[in-house]
């Protein structure tokens, strides 16, 4: 039911990214895990915060 907008972004992201970096690092929610593996991101290291409220 998605509209694909958050993918559409992070591709614009990326080739502007890609002009002038090889590689980009990013931190990311849990919630948006699934996103970014489907855009090929691979997971480098789990981190846990803790957070009140």
């Amino acid at each position: 039911m998605g509209k694909d907008y958050g993918t559409l972004l992070m591709k614009n992201i990326e080739a502007q990214i890609s002009e002038k970096y090889d590689k980009a690092y990013l931190d990311a929610s849990l919630p948006a895990l699934a996103l970014f593996e489907r855009l090929g991101f691979a997971t480098v290291r789990n981190e846990r915060y803790l957070m009140e409220n």
